[in-house]
Order: structure tokens, then sequence, then C-alpha cells
């Protein structure tokens, strides 16, 4: 019962601190994905970027195979807008703990 509890507390205060650090650490991750993809997108190594649409996040929880405890995991997913060499493009971004995906949503020239 003892062991139960101490794996309680150290979950709830890992997924705590998780909370409190992850929305800065997984914008600055998209922000880093999207420049990095646009540049070889846009053939240009200056680009900058700016966060166009709403963070929306997403908790997911999965139980576990007998029952008891449950995998839970936060995706965000946002709309990053990248500027460079007289290109402009925005993309899709979804973030998953520290590993974040981008999608190209649209190019203006």
């Amino acid at each position: 019962m003892m062991k139960r509890i101490v794996i309680f507390a150290v979950s709830a205060i890992a997924v705590f601190m998780g909370g409190c650090a992850a929305p800065h650490y997984n914008m600055e991750r998209a922000m880093e994905t999207v420049r990095e993809r646009a540049s070889f997108d846009m053939g240009c190594d200056r680009v900058s970027s700016q966060l166009l649409g709403d963070v929306v996040r997403h908790d997911v929880s999965n139980p576990s195979l007998d029952g008891e405890f449950h995998h839970s995991y936060t995706i965000r997913e946002m709309i990053i807008g990248v500027t460079g060499c007289g290109k402009r493009a925005s993309y899709f971004v979804r973030c998953r703990g520290q590993q974040c995906t981008s999608r190209l949503d649209a190019v203006s020239e």
C-alpha cells in the first residue's frame, strides 16, 4: 500500500511539473521544427516564425492492461507562420512531449 502511495505521489509531482514547464518548451521546439522545415521548403537560410493560431491542447489517457495505472500525455496543435526570402508560409504543428511535427498548410509568394 505504501509503495502505491509513493508511486502516486511521484507521478503526481512529475505531471504537475511537466504541465508547468511543457507549454514554453513545446512552443520553442515547435518554432524550431517549423523554421528548419520552412528553410528547406523555401530554399532560404534566414526565416522568422510567429504563432498565428491558438494552441489547442488535447489530454490523452490510456489505461494499462492491468487497469490500475493510466499512461497519459498531452498533444498541442498550433498554426505557425514563417517568412523569409520574399516568401510566406503557414504550417500546422503538432507536439507530443518533446517531439514536434510540422505540415505545410499554405504558401504565398
